[in-house]
């Protein structure tokens, strides 16, 4: 009777351990919305949230990706938005970049901002650039991959969480291909 009752136990923490970290996961049909349009296809991938080095201010950062493949053309670029979380206000930054290894690999000092605005408890900065696309799939399936930006006194790096690879992996493998068959 007791081995009956340990198992109903280990099976009912097991199952909502599943549940929850399935509910939680982040799946290629939630990540990724590819939409028809003429000539071509619109990528569009739901927002990865970034953990923040050595930086109390910013709480949270939040990223998601836009990519405009037309039929026939060489779309070499894909649309980066970020959303940064903040207790205070921050400066606008005076460079973007793209580090691996530690290495510079791309930069940018032409980025946009959308909004900011004060949420209930943080301020929500938007920034938006265009990245190359070779890029853009290297920040989504190399780990080593980080994002700086670079504010007059100081530099904040952001680095994907790890949880995202996985899927990651299968949205480039995706938008390759179906930009390839064209």
């Amino acid at each position: 009777m007791r081995e009956i009752k340990l198992f109903t136990v280990w099976l009912i923490l097991f199952s909502s351990l599943f549940i929850r970290s399935y509910s939680q996961s982040r799946n290629l049909a939630r990540a990724l919305k590819v939409k028809p349009i003429e000539n071509g296809k619109l990528f569009f991938v739901t927002p990865v949230i970034f953990d923040v080095s050595k930086n109390k201010n910013i709480k949270k950062t939040e990223a998601d990706f836009t990519y405009l493949f037309y039929h026939y053309t060489n779309s070499d670029s894909i649309k980066m938005n970020f959303s940064v979380f903040s207790k205070d206000l921050i400066q606008k930054p005076y460079k973007i970049v793209l580090l691996k290894n530690q290495e510079v690999i791309w930069a940018t000092s032409e980025f946009e901002i959308f909004f900011v605005e004060k949420n209930k408890k943080f301020w929500e900065t938007r920034l938006s650039t265009y990245l190359p696309l070779n890029y853009f799939f290297e920040l989504l399936t190399e780990p080593q991959e980080r994002i700086r930006f670079c504010y007059d006194d100081d530099c904040v790096i952001f680095k994907m969480k790890k949880k995202y690879f996985a899927v990651n992996r299968q949205i480039a493998k995706t938008i390759k291909i179906q930009t390839s068959q064209q």
